[in-house]
């Protein structure tokens, strides 16, 4: 594992189950230590792709602490000439500006390596797939196109929407429409609607509920023109 082992033991146990005669790392200053691990990780990472290419998956990332977004920019800037690929996830509605994993991004994106892709929703297929994946039923194309009207085919969505179905035994034939007029909103979904709208600011927030009154289409002039007689108002009061 090379002259990093001792470090690499501190966050892998089994290291030192697998190398029990390994001295322990010697001490130093936390910045001094920190640079120590960040660069034991990158040799035992280089080292592990020596025979073959290496992907490593780091998910969730709008969890992760500040540390571990050092650690990922750090490797970030030492593997980019390995074949080394580094993938991570995140939901953006989890990540506002404060958050550190948008100082993170903005850092790695200076680099010629780096590359952004934004998943769209599902379609077709891969929405029964996920409605038979969850319920172990076989979905009629009546419950497919409907769960995508609905949900536009966000994965989150539809994922609670079914198990709500589930819950009230819709999945197997019985009327879907006439079901899903009768359901609330998942509270899961409301939550993660209100992260959204926490994220907009005032006036966008107000300018959305405007355009919301019209309509799911409306022409962008006629609510900037509703939502400034609004404000007008609104600042005469």
């Amino acid at each position: 594992m090379g002259p990093g082992a001792a470090d690499i033991s501190e966050i892998i146990p089994l290291v030192s189950e697998k190398l029990p005669g390994l001295e322990p790392a010697s001490p130093l200053e936390p910045e001094q230590a920190r640079f120590r691990l960040f660069d034991s990780i990158s040799h035992f990472l280089v080292n592990a792709a020596r025979s073959q290419p290496l992907m490593l998956v780091l998910d969730d990332l709008h969890w992760a602490d500040k540390p571990s977004l050092l650690l990922l920019e750090f490797l970030a800037g030492q593997l980019s000439d390995s074949n080394i690929m580094i993938l991570g996830t995140y939901r953006d509605i989890e990540v506002s500006r404060e958050h550190p994993l948008s100082n993170t991004l903005a850092r790695l994106a200076r680099s010629e390596s780096y590359a952004r892709e934004e998943l769209g929703g599902l379609e077709g297929e891969s929405v029964a797939q996920l409605i038979s994946d969850i319920s172990g039923q076989e979905p009629s194309q009546e419950l497919v196109a409907t769960i995508h009207a609905r949900t536009e085919g966000n994965p989150f969505f539809m994922t609670e929407l079914i198990r709500l179905l589930e819950e009230r035994q819709s999945t197997d034939g019985a009327p879907v429409d006439t079901v899903l007029s009768g359901l609330e909103i998942p509270q899961s979904v409301l939550e993660v609607i209100g992260q959204r709208l926490n994220r907009l600011s005032t006036e966008c927030e107000a300018a959305l509920t405007t355009a919301a009154v019209i309509g799911r289409q409306f022409d962008f002039e006629l609510t900037d023109r509703r939502f400034q007689r609004d404000s007008v108002a609104e600042g005469d009061r």
